[in-house]
């Protein structure tokens, strides 16, 4: 069961850092990048989100970085 937990831990990691990536980028916009991750088969509470709202309040976070 390790195997897979931790694939799947890598696999969330991994894409979230694809979608930050792109939204510091200017390729994404939050609002596509939340859209993009509701239709994503990710973990992501393998990585400390709750639900879609702790995503896309992160991701929000993200975009205001730089700002």
């Amino acid at each position: 069961m390790g195997k897979v937990k931790n694939y799947l831990w890598d696999q969330a990691e991994d894409f979230l850092s694809d979608i930050e990536n792109k939204i510091k980028s200017g390729i994404l916009s939050v609002a596509d990048a939340v859209e993009k991750c509701k239709n994503a088969d990710i973990a992501f509470d393998l990585i400390g989100f709750n639900d879609i709202d702790e995503v896309e309040y992160y991701l929000n976070d993200v975009a205001n970085e730089g700002k």
